[in-house]
Order: C-alpha cells, then structure tokens, then sequence
C-alpha cells in the first residue's frame, strides 16, 4: 500500500529531515503486506533445498518488501532465507553478510528466534 500523499511525505522530510519520519513512513505496512511477506518467507523456506534459484528469487522479494515495510524480525528471517540460497550455490562470503545482517535485525526486533537461527547459519559456516 503506497502512502495517499507522497509529495507530502517529500516536503516534511526535506522541512524536518529523514531522520525523523522514515520510521513512521516505513511502519504503514499493513497486515495483509506482513503476512504476505511472511507467506514469501515461508514458500522460500519450503523450496530452498529442492529449487535454490526459485527460492533465491522468492526471498529476493521478500526482503525487498521486508525493506520496504521495515520490519526488523522481517527483515531478519528474510536474509536468513536468502543467505541459505547463496550458501547452497557456494557463494559463502555473501550468506555470512546476509547471516550477519540478519542477526543484528533479529536483535533489534527482540525476535529470539530468528536470532538463533542467524547464529545457527553463521555456526554452520
């Protein structure tokens, strides 16, 4: 769901600065745009093994949408899915960045168990 009034969302952050209205403009991510995420998630979990380029692709977009909405425990799980698609396909220095990032999301969302499963990827490592 886009914001009603972006030209305005321009001109309060220009007048007052980033700083102070991303995060309101970022949390607007409504129920149906989390759980959508959160389904994305959840199909890239399922496939990952069997098919890392869809899967690849599928948490590609979850963590755009994740960015988009700025939830960190989103956030979070969604580089961990797509860390595990660079680690199946070899390329390790990226899923431990993405294994990394995911961690400091999870910690800031107080979300324990996307935090474990973080530290579970880097341990694989």
């Amino acid at each position: 769901m886009r914001h009603p009034c972006p030209w305005l969302c321009v001109l309060l952050v220009c007048l007052l600065g980033a700083t102070t209205l991303v995060p309101a403009v970022l949390a607007a991510a409504t129920p149906e745009e989390l759980r959508q995420i959160e389904d994305l998630i959840a199909e890239a979990r399922k496939i990952e093994v069997q098919d890392p380029a869809a899967a690849h692709s599928i948490a590609t977009r979850a963590l755009e949408l994740a960015e988009v909405a700025g939830d960190e425990s989103l956030l979070a799980r969604a580089r961990i899915r797509l860390g595990i698609s660079f680690y199946l396909q070899a390329d390790y220095p990226r899923a431990f960045e993405l294994y990394s990032q995911s961690r400091k999301n999870a910690e800031a969302a107080g979300d324990v168990g996307a935090a474990a499963d973080a530290v579970n990827t880097l341990g694989v490592l």
